[in-house]
């Protein structure tokens, strides 16, 4: 059944608009990559990024101190939609906005500056404490969300609201999510009446956007193409605009799915018109070019345990493949129900330098039973950020800290240089590490409470909120402590650098005698000067995580069971828990420039190991044993992620063998109870190929933790470190 004279106005339109001759996609490149990268709009329609700013600190000006902020937020919110300036181009099936920088926001420097006097006001001896947890960092990582997109495009604008306005006003929360709701769909209304007047008002794409923008303004999305431009309002709405990252666009193709089957159904598209539509969608988030990616999953498993794997989620794929962008960043569902050819496509493009990361349902599975979460709210979790994983429109989680935990190796070695530590058996420095972790990690989960007291202060989420219908009912900020389950997650940096020294500490100073711990401690300080020969034997040592030794195996099982029990479990200041992380974003090179060398050979300075992979150089054995030593950690001690980092020469992974090899390395990840694997193939030749000719590598990627960066945008420094990597990669295969 139609929804009125406007939905099928719409199908008219649409249909018309596709069976339209347009330029080759090739031709619309140009357009696509330089729209998010400056200012596109018709500047009759409205204020650009600098006059919204000054707008926006207008508002703050006047109501500061007769509003609450949640409200001035709000109205600063409106004031945006209301008139920032829009654009249209015959290029393009979707709208431009003049708030079009990721990295500028409007709201960016005011926030900032909230954020800091309550800092001030409240937590005035945080950053002295915080500083006690030596090398480690301490921030407030609070911008994340995952809407529940399920919820929201089956309300659409008008629906979220009425369930808006339907909710009594009994607090100032409440209040601000009605003022944005509202917000939101006079703009939605003022974009498409824009459109009716620019200049490209007759060409197919923006008579298309025209017709989507009309039937959103009356209802939910019936069609793909609708449900594609509804996610981008969405996502500016409450990315750019609300200042909040939309941390994942959610499971794609099963969302997608029921839009797309019922258009091939009525005719009114076909699957290349749609493919066309994603690769502009998909666009989006290329021109954007966030740093750290768009986020987006695939798969997953139905209740009667069938595949949500289909024809969309191989036209994402195809998509993905062909455009070569960094982002959106593809996260998988893998399963034993993952069709092969959907499996095998993804290898493929993981091992030609695609933005994709493989997550096993039944590892993340375990890690979220460990976590409390049913078996059902695993089933159906959300992918997000890099590669964590929380139950759909449940959760809320932060990433406040990354714990240092070479620096704890390296502190000690120094107290012994200065006399003020000594422990006569190996066992005993072992035992003052995790003594030194636990007391380090109590000192870092106060500060964390102090500051996440404040969070309905810090960041009123007014568009995120409106997506969870409890918040909407009980007039709570979904980042504060309105969702079901508000974590958060405590991550490290350098295990597997820690484990290295630890086992080189074992080594030097208790089984070979070759020097005391305060003279090992002053080689360290002095950074191994007149120690090179000592050095070069600790970097070259199999005895290290990776190798599936079994001195590093066990130091490494004990150091996160000992980690997760400072952390797991612990209650936050959000009515919710902590829960410790495998994953260090990209703090392995932040904070490794913040700590001196380490007994395993690492010079002051220089990176440590990434997540839970071994440190750059260290896993001579082969993948088999990497995997093999995976099985030694426990997704209970480290239930919010076990992520591996993998690089591989391209000549291990050629052809149809080289993907049943890609293949089975997953299998057996994810059986030896790891959650996420992602990959580089690279060689040191063709590394250093692209160093000396970048002219010819405009498309080479390589991937940093979790997301893709191109190659050509790394530092020589950086492109360094990558090409030693792959000097040593993979020795064992």
């Amino acid at each position: 059944m139609l929804r009125g004279t406007v939905f099928g106005t719409t199908l008219l339109a649409v249909s018309a608009c596709l069976g339209a001759r347009m330029e080759p996609f090739e031709d619309d490149l140009p357009y696509l990559r330089g729209k998010w990268r400056g200012d596109v709009t018709d500047r009759a329609t409205g204020l650009g990024l600098q006059e919204l700013k000054a707008e926006a600190q207008r508002i703050v000006e006047a109501e500061k101190d007769r509003e609450p902020w949640c409200i001035v937020k709000a109205h600063i919110f409106a004031t945006i939609c209301d008139r920032m300036s829009v654009g249209f181009s015959p290029h393009d099936f979707f709208p431009a906005f003049s708030c079009w920088s990721r990295r500028d926001r409007v709201l960016t420097k005011i926030i900032n500056e909230r954020m800091a006097e309550i800092d001030r006001r409240y937590c005035p001896d945080a950053k002295s404490r915080a500083a006690q947890v030596k090398g480690s960092a301490i921030r407030h990582d609070y911008d994340h969300a995952v809407p529940d997109w399920d919820r929201v495009l089956h309300l659409g604008f008008p629906g979220i609201k009425a369930a808006a306005d339907a909710t009594p006003a009994t607090n100032d929360f409440a209040r601000a999510m009605a003022i944005a709701a509202d917000a939101m769909l006079r703009n939605v209304k003022r974009i498409a009446a824009a459109a009716r007047k620019s200049q490209c008002a007759d060409s197919p794409r923006v008579r298309a956007e025209v017709a989507a923008l009309d039937a959103l303004a009356e209802g939910p999305p019936r069609t793909a193409y609708e449900a594609m431009m509804f996610q981008l309002l969405f996502f500016v709405y409450g990315e750019h605009v609300d200042h909040l990252q939309v941390r994942s666009l959610g499971n794609w193709d099963r969302l997608m799915r029921p839009y797309y089957e019922a258009d091939i159904a009525a005719g009114r598209t076909t699957r290349e018109a749609f493919k066309e539509q994603v690769k502009h969608f998909w666009w989006q988030w290329g021109s954007i070019d966030n740093w750290w990616g768009q986020p987006v999953y695939i798969g997953g498993t139905k209740a009667d345990g069938s595949t949500e794997y289909g024809e969309v989620s191989r036209v994402v794929l195809e998509v993905t493949d062909e455009l070569a962008l960094p982002t959106p960043k593809l996260q998988l569902k893998i399963a034993a129900n993952t069709p092969d050819d959907i499996f095998r496509k993804a290898l493929d493009m993981a091992r030609r330098h695609r933005s994709v990361v493989f997550c096993g349902e039944e590892p993340m599975a375990k890690a979220m039973a460990a976590m409390g979460f049913t078996a059902e709210e695993a089933r159906t979790l959300d992918i997000w950020g890099c590669y964590e994983f929380q139950p759909r429109a449940a959760a809320n989680t932060t990433l406040p800290c990354v714990m240092n935990l070479p620096h704890m190796v390296a502190d000690l070695l120094d107290a012994a240089r200065k006399g003020e530590f000594e422990a006569a058996t190996f066992e005993e420095f072992e035992a003052a590490f995790h003594r030194m972790m636990r007391e380090r990690v109590a000192v870092a989960l106060d500060v964390v409470r102090d500051y996440e007291s404040h969070m309905d202060d810090y960041i009123p989420a007014l568009v995120h909120s409106l997506s969870i219908e409890g918040c909407v009912r009980s007039g709570r900020n979904a980042i504060g402590n309105g969702m079901k389950y508000n974590l958060t997650l405590i991550l490290q940096t350098g295990a597997g650098t820690a484990v290295d020294a630890l086992a080189a500490v074992k080594e030097i100073v208790y089984e070979k005698r070759e020097m005391t711990l305060g003279e090992l401690g002053a080689v360290m300080a002095d950074d191994w000067k007149g120690h090179e020969e000592l050095r070069l034997r600790m970097c070259a040592s199999r005895r290290k995580w990776g190798n599936n030794d079994p001195l590093t195996n066990r130091l490494t099982h004990d150091l996160y069971r000992q980690f997760g029990a400072a952390v797991n479990g612990k209650p936050n200041s959000r009515d919710g828990k902590f829960f410790t992380a495998g994953h260090s974003i990209d703090y392995f090179v932040v904070l490794g420039r913040r700590t001196g060398a380490t007994p395993d050979g690492r010079r002051k300075g220089d990176e440590f190991s990434k997540n839970i992979s071994p440190s750059p150089g260290a896993d001579r054995e082969g993948p088999t044993a990497l995997v093999a030593g995976i099985s030694h950690i426990d997704c209970a001690d480290i239930p919010g992620d076990i992520i591996l980092d993998t690089m591989i020469h391209p000549s291990l992974v050629h052809g149809e063998k080289g993907l049943e090899a890609m293949k089975t390395l997953v299998n057996r990840y994810f059986a030896a109870g790891g959650c996420a694997i992602h990959f580089n193939v690279f060689s040191s030749e063709e590394l250093r190929d692209a160093q000396e000719h970048p002219e010819r590598y405009e498309n080479l990627q390589v991937r940093i933790c979790g997301w893709n960066v191109r190659w050509n945008d790394l530092t020589p420094t950086q492109q360094n470190a990558y090409i030693r990597r792959a000097e040593n990669v993979m020795k064992g295969w």
